[in-house]
């Protein structure tokens, strides 16, 4: 994507593979919840949720995923 305005392109500093890899490993974290791997997805959610330009979309269902493990 080509914006002129700067204020709209922020939104996309990151790289679009970055971004994707992000979803990928949320979804990763899930399937491993959901597979009975608990153990696996709180590492996996843990290295996710320390990065600095997560989204808020993916932080805010990392960060629920990780209380239904943390109740179980």
């Amino acid at each position: 994507f080509f914006f002129n305005d700067t204020a709209t392109t922020e939104i996309y500093l990151f790289p679009y593979t970055t971004l994707s890899d992000l979803r990928a490993h949320f979804h990763f974290a899930n399937l491993l919840y959901k597979r009975g791997r608990k153990e696996q997805a709180r590492a996996e959610l843990a290295s996710l949720l320390q990065q600095p330009d997560l989204p808020a979309e993916i932080r805010s269902a990392a960060e629920e995923l990780r209380r239904r493990l943390d109740s179980r």
